[in-house]
């Protein structure tokens, strides 16, 4: 039978058509692979989604704690501070302002 191969094909023709068997097959693996690919670069896809929707929903969870945040260290950053005074010291600085400034009128 090889014999009759060699009858049949001549030498170039007979690489050219496995080299040709080779590439079918090699481009079929290519395209399966591709195919694979896809599908997981879609399940990929949405996953990413599905996490991005869970982030989204904590939002407000972490606007509110930021918030709380910001309102706890106002405090803590004017206690820290050298010239700092508490709010009560505030408040008697601010009724003194007006009564100086109340008493200051009368006398005009």
């Amino acid at each position: 039978m090889d014999e009759d191969s060699d009858e049949q094909f001549p030498d170039g023709l007979e690489d050219h058509t496995q080299f040709d068997n080779e590439r079918l097959k090699w481009i079929a693996e290519i395209a399966e692979s591709i195919g694979r690919y896809s599908t997981h670069l879609n399940a990929l896809n949405r996953n990413i989604e599905s996490l991005n929707l869970v982030g989204k929903q904590f939002e407000n969870v972490n606007s509110l704690w930021s918030k709380f945040e910001q309102v706890i260290s106002k405090p803590t950053a004017m206690q820290s501070g050298s010239t700092s005074t508490s709010p009560s010291q505030l408040t008697d600085q601010q009724s003194n302002q007006k009564l100086v400034t109340s008493s200051s009128k009368l006398s005009k």
